[in-house]
């Protein structure tokens, strides 16, 4: 069964916006306290046209120039390989969910996870699991607080059937994990 594969969890692998070679937001950031999380796909670029910081590089151009943000949208963004690139620093507001985002973080799986597009991979979802539980620890961002994008906006499809029909598995899986003593399994 998938879910057990994922507990088998490990370390999580996070490149810093400086080890991605992030450009400087273009004005200065809002702060906020994190209390949920929103869930989204990259769609474009997908997971097949995934080439590790090139590719979060290529959306946060793409977030700057061509919809006009100070930064890239989401602050934290998971490749197909289970590398977490951290986007905007998870104590300023983000823009990743019009009207939503005062006190969500965005994550943002990279690829096209609508049904029949692309598969998301255990790589990449024992990261998305991994940093959920991080997330728990340093803002105890409770598994109930997650939503996904066209939860807040109807007209858009992310974050994509696969991304949600794995939401309330990490809910699941997380709440079990809260309070037992399976941190150190975590972190094996």
């Amino acid at each position: 069964m998938i879910e057990k594969k994922i507990l088998k969890i490990g370390r999580l692998q996070l490149l810093s916006r400086a080890e991605w070679c992030a450009e400087p937001p273009k004005e200065p950031y809002e702060t906020h306290i994190p209390r949920g999380i929103i869930f989204h796909h990259s769609a474009i670029p997908g997971a097949s046209d995934y080439h590790g910081w090139r590719t979060v590089k290529e959306i946060q151009r793409l977030h700057q120039q061509d919809r006009g943000f100070s930064d890239i949208g989401y602050h934290f963004l998971i490749g197909p390989d289970g590398i977490v690139f951290e986007g905007r620093p998870a104590r300023v507001l983000g823009a990743h969910t019009k009207s939503a985002n005062q006190g969500n973080l965005g994550i943002c799986f990279i690829g096209d996870y609508r049904k029949q597009r692309e598969v998301l991979t255990l790589s990449t979802l024992r990261a998305g699991l991994t940093l959920c539980y991080f997330l728990f620890q340093w803002f105890e961002i409770h598994p109930s607080s997650y939503r996904w994008h066209r939860q807040h906006n109807p007209d858009t499809e992310c974050p994509g059937e696969q991304v949600m029909e794995w939401i309330p598995r990490f809910q699941e899986i997380l709440l079990s994990l809260i309070g037992n003593d399976t941190e150190k399994e975590l972190l094996k």
